[in-house]
């Protein structure tokens, strides 16, 4: 082989390799504006989990953290969730104060001084007495 023969090959590759990588990539989308082409755009969502997030969307109004978007869509857990926010998917939490981002950990006030939940004590409800007439 000679040397031009060597460079267009290696060229031939770069072009490849390169345009591998730019089909590869996919754009952030945010979860709360994103349509149903950019939300299919992200490695791990397909059509149906892409209608179920505008669908949820929809019903609640836009998702407050990962865990709320974790916890409302259907099929999608903590764990898909973290992937599909590593891919590409985006929520902008600044606009939502005080709502947790990290998957996994959740604020919960109790209104008790010790900070513990607590489940409310079960009370006997009497059925009423039937009246003689």
């Amino acid at each position: 082989m000679d040397k031009k023969t060597l460079l267009e090959m290696l060229l031939v590759c770069a072009l490849l390799l390169g345009s591998s990588l730019i089909v590869s990539i996919s754009w952030a989308a945010d979860v709360n504006s994103a349509s149903q082409a950019q939300l299919v755009s992200i490695k791990g969502i397909g059509i149906k989990t892409a209608e179920r997030i505008i669908r949820e969307r929809q019903r609640a109004g836009p998702f407050r953290s990962q865990d709320d978007f974790a916890l409302r869509v259907k099929g999608i857990g903590k764990k898909r969730a973290k992937r599909l926010f590593d891919a590409g998917l985006t929520l902008d939490e600044a606009a939502f104060p005080g709502a947790g981002k990290t998957i996994g950990q959740r604020s919960v006030s109790s209104g008790t001084k010790s900070g513990k939940v607590t489940a409310a004590t079960p009370k006997l409800i009497k059925p009423l007495a039937k009246k003689s007439d």
